[in-house]
């Protein structure tokens, strides 16, 4: 919780917070507005303060991952060479004795039937 000072929000209320039974940021943070404000020695005018402050400590996370990230390799593009009409086209070649049957708008082997 002292973490959230480095982050702006005021020691004795890292102590309010701390003496309500908040131990972590992470309980903190899950908190809605109304229970931060319901909290004894915090107060609805101390519930803004400490959203920036919980924002701020999450914020920090959020940049490393974002500078951690590897950059994109550079790719060197090459160009294909058209086919010409004079070429034949290459052929697909099916297994043979292997046929397929669609029935019902699904595809299945043939079974024979």
């Amino acid at each position: 919780m002292a973490v959230l000072a480095d982050h702006g929000l005021a020691e004795s209320m890292v102590e309010s917070l701390l003496t309500a039974g908040i131990t972590t940021v992470e309980r903190l943070g899950a908190m809605t507005p109304e229970e931060l404000g319901a909290l004894p020695g915090v107060g609805e005018e101390m519930v803004e303060p400490i959203v920036a402050a919980i924002n701020s400590y999450y914020a920090q996370f959020e940049s490393a991952v974002e500078s951690a990230e590897p950059p994109v390799a550079d790719v060197e593009l090459t160009a294909v060479e058209p086919v010409s009409e004079d070429q034949p086209a290459a052929e697909i070649s099916a297994p043979e004795n292997e046929s397929v049957t669609i029935k019902d708008g699904q595809a299945g082997e043939d079974l024979g039937n």
